[in-house]
């Protein structure tokens, strides 16, 4: 059985490769590319806004994490 995050990460894999292609896409185009349902889609995602707010935040994570590590090792602090 796949879990509800797998399935939240076929979605965001197709709508990241989808969006790259055209530029846009339709959530019809994203479901069938994830090979689910349109209401399933929904389900996990209440609108392309979140899916897309959702991609951003995966696909920055790691940046965001390294450099959260950087400013906590920093032995330099600035105060304003």
């Amino acid at each position: 059985m796949v879990s509800r995050m797998d399935k939240k990460t076929v979605i965001l894999d197709g709508f990241c490769e989808l969006f790259n292609r055209a530029g846009t896409t339709s959530v019809s185009d994203i479901a069938k590319k994830a090979g689910i349902a349109k209401g399933r889609l929904y389900y996990d995602f209440r609108s392309k806004e979140e899916m897309l707010g959702a991609l951003v935040v995966r696909e920055y994570e790691d940046i965001i994490k390294a450099c959260n590590e950087l400013v906590e090792q920093s032995t330099c602090y600035a105060t304003f």
